[in-house]
């Protein structure tokens, strides 16, 4: 395949500035793309803030990304359904209505005559894919669609009989037109293997900073914790905080701050457990990147909270490869099958805790330097990644 006359054209609805995590995956990706002799162009909202970046169309008005508020419980009311379709129906959303993304894209295309051999387009929204549908006619390109996050098939979605079928049904219908299927775990590519009977491969997020070498050992009786993303029922403080605080009242001499990064406040998930007097939590609200990254670095250990139940082991969301990469010690809550801890624990970088046994095990582990399996590491990286999707690219054309 020669790469040099061959052109992408990537549909990102999140790309920087935005400072939504979504956004880093294909900035990333179309970076290393772009190296190895892609002709890129992609399209993405018009999103505040500097865009100091090449390679990117920004269409329509400018806008503020405001991030989404998280559903704390899982029993939902009418109004919840009325408000937060996606619990039940992914397949048709809110943006196919009342956001103008496919119009700003056609007009785009409208006035520009570059021709595209590759379309990728990046779920969700759902309108990302039904522009990609209508760019592979007008270009007979090969459509490639990226599922971040499986659509109606999404471990979490609640399932209403005859609303999952029509849900599944269009799903089925819309993404089987793509000629190949990209997820972000090898579990989602599985379940999506067996949904859509179609070609599909895996392209982790990765991580695109260079690794440490070794673990900093925690020394330290008093310590920092430090917790950056969502909470929710299945993605909650609880089964953590639970086992800190007997480990503490144990260990009397020993005192944990945790910080939470979150636009969920983690009390009200936690309100029941009596908080000993030398753990201290603290609600950060929600942050930037920057500021994220400047807790990461101040804190002795990190956080990784994953859902218990069978549904939750698909997710392998970017934070875990920032979590990775940190060279801090990662404190998870997780089922024992999920592939984001599965990730942490071949690269030798945590302990899943189930109790407080395993919080003594924790400290004990880590207390010691832990050096990093380089080779480990590096299958995970945006390099290594985008090379194993360029394999699929020469089979594609």
């Amino acid at each position: 395949m020669d790469k040099i006359n061959k052109s992408i054209l990537i549909i990102s609805y999140y790309y920087p500035p935005c400072n939504a995590i979504a956004s880093n995956r294909w900035f990333e990706i179309a970076k290393y793309l772009s190296k190895l002799g892609f002709k890129i162009t992609i399209l993405s909202k018009n999103w505040k803030g500097c865009k100091d970046f090449q390679l990117v169309e920004y269409l329509g008005k400018n806008i503020n990304y405001v991030p989404p508020n998280s559903l704390s419980r899982i029993n939902f009311n009418f109004t919840d359904l009325i408000k937060h379709p996606s619990i039940f129906i992914r397949s048709i959303s809110k943006d196919l209505i009342f956001d103008p993304w496919v119009k700003d894209i056609k007009n785009w295309v409208k006035n520009n005559d570059k021709k595209f051999d590759i379309i990728i387009t990046s779920y969700s929204p759902m309108s990302s894919l039904i522009a990609g549908l209508i760019l592979k006619k007008k270009y007979s390109a090969k459509l490639v669609f990226d599922l971040r996050d499986l659509i109606s098939i999404q471990g979490q979605k609640k399932k209403f009989p005859i609303v999952n079928f029509l849900d599944e049904w269009i799903d089925k219908f819309i993404v089987k037109q793509a000629d190949l299927i990209i997820t972000v775990g090898k579990v989602t590519a599985q379940k999506a293997s067996d949904f859509y009977k179609q070609q599909v491969c895996t392209v982790y997020n990765g991580y695109d900073t260079k690794p440490k070498k070794r673990i900093k050992p925690i020394k330290s009786n008093h310590m920092r914790f430090f917790y950056a993303g969502t909470l929710g029922p299945h993605r909650s403080p609880l089964l953590l905080i639970k086992c800190l605080s007997e480990y503490l009242l144990i260990n009397q001499k020993i005192y944990i701050e945790i910080l939470f990064a979150s636009i969920d406040n983690p009390m009200s998930y936690i309100s029941k457990i009596k908080i000993p007097n030398n753990l201290k939590i603290t609600h950060l609200g929600y942050i930037d990147k920057k500021q994220v990254l400047k807790f990461s670095k101040s804190s002795d250990a990190l956080i990784l909270l994953e859902g218990l139940s069978n549904e939750s082991i698909e997710n392998v969301t970017g934070k875990v490869f920032e979590l990775i990469c940190s060279g801090k010690p990662i404190v998870a809550t997780s089922h024992s099958q999920s592939e984001a801890w599965s990730i942490i624990k071949e690269c030798g970088m945590g302990l899943r805790i189930n109790n407080v046994v395993d919080v003594n095990q924790f400290f004990h582990k880590f207390s010691k330097v832990n050096f990093i399996d380089d080779k480990k590491l590096e299958k995970f990286s945006r390099k290594s990644q985008t090379e194993s999707l360029i394999n699929y690219f020469e089979k594609l054309l």
